[in-house]
């Protein structure tokens, strides 16, 4: 019994061990810049593109294309604020988000204006 107790905290601590050094590999391994696409799949052109992320403002292209893309990148930070801000069919839309990441890996935020003009906004983790 006490046999098999000490074999299983081995186990235990081995494992342990090794999701640490995982960890921390990826950390070490990780870029401190997030990537931001910006597509527009609404199929109308929109207007005055601005994406503003953590408080730097990238000015985009005074007209994108339906299906145009636009990316731009940002220094990485656990809470990132992002707004988006565009003019399509005579309207202004103005969305704001907050999104948060844990220091591992190449963070990428794609942001794609659908029809109707809805903004989804994902965010995925790739390796570096």
């Amino acid at each position: 019994m006490k046999r098999s107790l000490v074999i299983v905290a081995a186990v235990i601590l081995g494992v342990g061990i090794f999701a640490a050094g995982a960890v921390t590999l990826l950390w070490l391994s990780s870029d401190s810049n997030v990537t931001v696409w910006v597509s527009n799949d609404s199929g109308a052109p929109i207007h005055n593109v601005v994406v503003i992320v953590s408080g730097v403002t990238s000015i985009g292209p005074q007209e994108m294309a339906p299906a145009a893309i636009q990316d731009t990148t940002a220094t990485l930070r656990a809470r990132l604020p992002i707004r988006v801000a565009f003019d399509a069919d005579g309207r202004h839309y103005d969305v704001p988000a907050q999104l948060r990441f844990i220091p591992l890996g190449c963070p990428v935020v794609s942001i794609s204006i659908g029809p109707k003009m809805q903004v989804s906004i994902k965010t995925k983790v790739v390796s570096c």
